[in-house]
């Protein structure tokens, strides 16, 4: 019985090598997926630091991601919590596009998408925005300019969750 439960997993993880080597780190070279942070400029003024945990969503969807995972936003009036959700754009994943969906919807600018390169241990990241305002609405014709790139690097699981 070990031996079969040893070659389901020696078999998972060379086929993920195999399909998705971004999300496996082998050889020497770290995984996509894991614990990244960095620091923001959303705004002259306005820095905020940024935290993600990446990971992958395996089975056999074919159109289901392939990331998933949580952000934390900080540095507001109040600490944001996400979920993401996202693929590679190539067969490496050394790009990459997430999806973040807000915890909550208070009012402020929030993270809607981010695209994002991976260079080892470190994310460039060029994130999208949006506004909700007061009334809990967001209006096309009312959103804020994009930010700048911002670069995140590999952090520990610990500062992942004392981040904000």
């Amino acid at each position: 019985m070990i031996g079969v439960i040893a070659l389901i997993v020696i078999f998972t993880n060379t086929a993920r090598a195999v399909f998705d080597p971004w999300s496996v780190t082998l050889l020497g070279h770290r995984a996509l997926i894991g614990y990244w942070a960095g620091d923001a400029a959303f705004a002259p003024g306005d820095v905020r630091h940024v935290s993600l945990h990446l990971h992958y969503r395996g089975g056999d969807c074919e159109d289901c991601s392939k990331i998933e995972g949580d952000a934390h936003l900080c540095g507001t009036a109040y600490d944001m919590p996400y979920r993401l959700d996202g693929d590679t754009k190539d067969y490496h994943g050394t790009r990459f596009t997430l999806s973040a969906l807000v915890g909550r919807h208070e009012p402020g600018v929030h993270l809607d998408t981010l695209d994002g390169e991976w260079h080892g241990d470190v994310l460039r990241v060029r994130p999208s925005l949006w506004r909700i305002d007061p009334d809990e609405g967001a209006h096309s014709d009312d959103q804020p300019a994009d930010p700048p790139p911002f670069d995140l690097r590999r952090v520990a699981k610990s500062d992942f969750r004392t981040t904000c």
